[in-house]
């Protein structure tokens, strides 16, 4: 189990899309924000509007669907394929290795959001200004997050932001898995999750599926009337459900063979 902990997140693919999410947002941070907004300046600019502004104008959340599932979660397609899990069963207990697949899919998920979110602040504390308890900013007012910033200040919104990302990549990358699992196909298997993400922009012709749709949910940007922990708890009702899911079809996916 430690060593596959290891190699669910500790490789290339996973490099690879670090290295494109965090180039995403820095492409949006510096070569549009600087340059092509001329009555924006970065500099000067408080640090939760630098990463509130490139996260909604950025590529990164129109294509983040894709970038859980690449590291790991589609290693059992591989493992079918080559018929390598088999070797493995030998070795551990059916619900061992299933808890392994699903928590080494849900740790390589969770930092293929975070570093990137992580790699944005960077910059971001670097540069941008303090907002002073009390004080609005202006891209947040009437928003869910305007009274966290006013009672709690600016850095507990941008890590409960960073918490949204971190979920948001476990329950992608349990879906991923979910996928790999039941569709034969593994070309299919690896387009479905990005697919689903994008059919789920279509689902929001209300605010109501807007605060419980994972893909507005990454950034919840709603009304203030809807409740902070919202999000929170949905992601969690959301994950369990997927690894339940991933429990009945994996088990009986390796009795029946």
């Amino acid at each position: 189990m430690i060593n596959e902990l290891k190699n669910s997140f500790i490789n290339f693919k996973m490099l690879c899309v670090i290295s494109v999410g965090t180039g995403l947002f820095l492409f949006e941070l510096f070569a549009i924000e600087r340059i092509h907004l001329n009555d924006w300046n970065m500099f000067g600019e408080s640090r939760i509007c630098i990463i509130c502004d490139v996260i909604s104008l950025s590529i990164f959340t129109l294509v983040a669907g894709m970038f859980p599932g690449i590291p790991y979660a589609q290693s059992f397609i591989f493992e079918r394929e080559s018929g390598y899990y088999r070797y493995k069963l030998i070795r551990t207990k059916t619900k061992r290795y299933i808890a392994t697949k699903v928590l080494c899919a849900g740790l390589s998920g969770a930092v293929a959001m975070t570093i990137p979110y992580i790699l944005l602040c960077i910059p971001a504390y670097m540069v941008g200004t303090k907002v002073d308890l009390g004080d609005n900013v202006e891209v947040l007012v009437g928003t869910v997050w305007n009274d966290v910033l006013i009672k709690y200040g600016d850095n507990l919104v941008i890590v409960l932001k960073g918490v949204l990302f971190m979920l948001f990549g476990i329950l992608w990358s349990e879906f991923a898995l979910l996928m790999s699992i039941m569709i034969s196909n593994k070309y299919l298997a690896f387009i479905m999750p990005y697919i689903i993400y994008e059919l789920l922009f279509f689902t929001a012709n209300n605010s109501i599926v807007i605060a419980i749709n994972p893909r507005f949910m990454l950034r919840y940007d709603v009304s203030d009337k809807y409740p902070i922990l919202l999000p929170y708890i949905m992601f969690l009702i959301y994950i369990i459900a997927v690894i339940l899911l991933i429990y009945n079809r994996l088990k009986r996916y390796l009795y029946n063979e």
